[in-house]
């Protein structure tokens, strides 16, 4: 009976820890775009994000071919999570032996019930030497769908 009562006290103690921190990913996956985004996240002090991982697989035509498999663990240059909107921002620019371009991948979604979040993301791809028929910025959207 005493072992009960210290797992159940230690249990009560732990608890408040279990609340403080949660988890997130995003999913975008069509003819345009492979996005897969993994976070821990927390909560109050503005909802930091710890151990974030993502990833995207560009296949559209006119992005720069250094550009189309990215890991973006380090390209996130803006996010935002409170009850309602989720937003994140990744930029991404060739290297600097490279002709200049560069994609941004902008995730908008709002709260659609309880820890499910669906939106648009918008994919913008730049290039200093695009072809002579190439849309400059092109810009593609299509869905996104996450989970808090």
């Amino acid at each position: 009976m005493r072992q009960y009562v210290l797992a159940l006290a230690v249990l009560i103690l732990c608890s408040p820890a279990a609340l403080a921190s949660g988890g997130l990913s995003c999913e975008a996956n069509d003819a345009n775009l492979n996005l897969a985004v993994e976070s821990g996240v927390t909560h109050g002090m503005g909802g930091p994000f710890f151990n974030f991982k993502a990833s995207a697989e560009i296949t559209e035509a006119s992005v720069h071919p250094s550009l189309k498999k990215l890991t973006l663990d380090e390209d996130l240059v803006h996010h935002w999570l409170d009850g309602k909107v989720l937003y994140l921002s990744f930029y991404r620019e060739t290297a600097a032996n490279e002709p200049h371009a560069n994609v941004e991948i902008v995730v908008e979604t709002s709260q659609a019930e309880e820890g499910s979040y669906a939106g648009k993301y918008t994919l913008s791809a730049f290039a200093a030497e695009p072809a002579a028929d190439a849309e400059n910025p092109k810009v593609v959207t299509g869905d996104v769908t996450c989970f808090v």
